[in-house]
């Protein structure tokens, strides 16, 4: 298995932009939680998924909060979590989509062949 985890350089409420070409995005959005974080990870010990998360980059200006995976040809999955009070965007070409949020977040999500679901 392959892991990274990344961390938002701020406190509280974040904009969460997700790109991931394939695999699969969750977000849990937690009163709980004051720092955002993004876990990647693959089962793949080593081949293209765990380059791809080895490459993968994020990136914040302000409150927004980024982190790309570069495109690849195995599955990469996601875990986000986040302060509520927030905003997500998750993109994936060929993957699912979960967000697990309460009623003060923006969600934008977009999947071109797999399943979108928010709670």
């Amino acid at each position: 298995m392959t892991e990274r985890t990344f961390f938002s350089q701020s406190a509280g409420p974040v904009v969460l932009v997700l790109n991931l070409p394939i695999g699969s995005v969750t977000v849990q959005v937690l009163d709980s939680i004051t720092t955002a974080c993004v876990e990647l990870r693959t089962a793949d010990p080593s081949g293209p998924a765990a380059d791809a998360v080895s490459r993968a980059r994020s990136s914040q200006d302000g409150q927004a909060f980024a982190v790309e995976v570069p495109e690849i040809p195995g599955n990469v999955s996601v875990r986000a979590t986040s302060a509520a009070y927030g905003a997500v965007r998750a993109n994936s070409v060929s993957g699912d989509v979960n967000v697990s949020a309460g009623d003060h977040l923006r969600v934008s999500a977009h999947s071109v062949s797999g399943r979108v679901c928010t709670r």
